[in-house]
């Protein structure tokens, strides 16, 4: 033990031993990401890469070489850019069982693979136009004088959106109950 010369102002704490700190430390680990990245992260893993395993009948261990080939089936399928978010969720979700699951994504083949179809195969970003006042008044005028409750609860939600400058996801509330969280509110 390192010797202090000063005082603490932090209560004495008795020591915990591994057995206890261990689990508790599994329940902080399982609330470190949100619900609704773990739903993405876990439907890449179930979804997309047990099926590219299960079809090529290759090992589930993430190596280089399976995260690589896995990278350019897909790529081929869908944007590249969401293949890539698609291996940040699978590692996440085999680091647990597979600890090399990081480093094989962070090698150099699957760098390289997936920075290669980017520049191939990713479609350009097209940005959409900006919401001018104007076209919100259209809107508004479109319901006509006496919009019904739904139509009202619909100009509601775009007025707040547009003044607030608010994202979507902060004004509505998730039909799915594992998604429902009031941290996500806007108040």
């Amino acid at each position: 033990m390192i010797p202090s010369s000063r005082r603490s102002r932090q209560p004495t704490c008795l020591p915990w031993t591994v057995k206890h700190l261990v689990p508790i430390r599994a329940i902080v680990l399982g609330h470190a990401l949100d619900t609704s990245t773990k739903l993405t992260y876990s439907s890449a893993l179930n979804i997309s890469y047990l099926n590219f395993i299960h079809l090529h009948s290759f090992h589930i261990d993430p190596t280089p070489k399976t995260l690589s080939l896995y990278a350019t089936y897909m790529c081929h399928h869908i944007e590249p850019w969401s293949v890539d978010l698609y291996l940040l969720g699978i590692c996440s979700e085999l680091k647990a069982f597979y600890p090399v699951a990081r480093s094989a994504r962070a090698s150099t083949l699957v760098f390289c693979t997936i920075k290669g179809f980017k520049r191939l195969r990713s479609k350009p970003i097209m940005h959409k136009r900006a919401l001018l006042r104007d076209k919100l008044m259209r809107v508004i005028a479109s319901f006509g004088p006496n919009p019904s409750y739904n139509d009202g609860l619909f100009i509601t939600i775009l007025l707040t959106g547009f003044h607030a400058l608010l994202h979507l996801g902060e004004l509505v509330w998730p039909n799915n109950s594992e998604l429902q969280s009031y941290h996500k509110l806007s108040m």
